[in-house]
C-alpha cells in the first residue's frame, strides 16, 4: 500500500512539473486571453519582462513552428511572432525574395505583429554549397506589400558539422 501511495505521489509530482513549464505567476486575465487565442498549446514558457509585460514562447500541437507573444498585465496583446512556412508569406514578399535572393534558400520565416499595425515579415536566407565550410546569409525584413524595410548585410559564417548535416537534409522551400 505504501509503495502504491509513494508511486502515485511521484507520478502526480512529475505530471504537475511537466505541465508547469515556468515558475512565473501569470495573472488569470492574461492566461485566459492567451488560451482563448491559442487553444492547442503544446508547451508554453512564460517570463516577465523589465516593463512588467508577460512574454510567452510556445508551440502549438498542430505544428512544430515556434510562436511567441507579449501581453500587458491586463491581458492585452502587445506583439506576436509566428513561425510560418515560406508558402504562407504574402505573394509580394515571396516574389521579392525570389527576385532579389534567387541563389538563397529561406530557412526561417516569421510574421511579426504589433497591436494596431500591419504585420512585418522577417526571413533568414542562406546560400551554402554541400561540402563547403562556410555559408552566406541575409536577415531581411519586409512589409506585407513586399517592400524591403532593412538594408541587410551579407553574413559569412563557418558551418559546424551538425549544421552541415542539417543543411544537406533541409528540403527546398522554393
Amino acid at each position: 500500500m505504501h509503495k502504491v501511495l509513494l508511486l502515485t505521489t511521484i507520478l502526480f509530482s512529475l505530471a504537475v512539473s511537466a505541465i508547469c513549464q515556468s515558475t512565473v505567476t501569470v495573472p488569470n486575465v492574461v492566461l485566459h486571453k492567451f488560451y482563448n487565442e491559442y487553444e492547442s498549446v503544446a508547451k508554453a514558457n512564460w517570463s516577465v519582462q523589465a516593463d512588467g509585460s508577460y512574454y510567452v514562447k510556445f508551440y502549438l500541437s498542430k505544428n512544430k513552428l515556434p510562436y511567441s507573444a507579449v501581453y500587458d498585465p491586463n491581458g492585452n496583446w502587445i506583439e506576436k511572432k509566428t513561425g510560418i512556412k515560406f508558402s504562407e508569406l504574402p505573394m509580394l514578399v515571396a516574389e521579392e525574395i525570389v527576385n532579389r535572393y534567387h541563389n538563397f534558400k529561406p530557412v526561417s520565416n516569421t510574421r511579426y505583429e504589433t497591436a494596431g499595425n500591419k504585420p512585418l515579415y522577417y526571413v533568414t536566407l542562406i546560400k551554402w554549397q554541400p561540402g563547403s565550410d562556410y555559408r552566406e546569409s541575409y536577415d531581411v525584413e519586409f512589409s506585407a506589400e513586399g517592400v524591403l524595410l532593412n538594408n541587410p548585410e551579407m553574413q559569412t559564417a563557418r558551418v559546424s558539422a551538425e549544421e552541415n548535416a542539417w543543411l544537406k537534409l533541409y528540403p527546398e522551400s522554393k
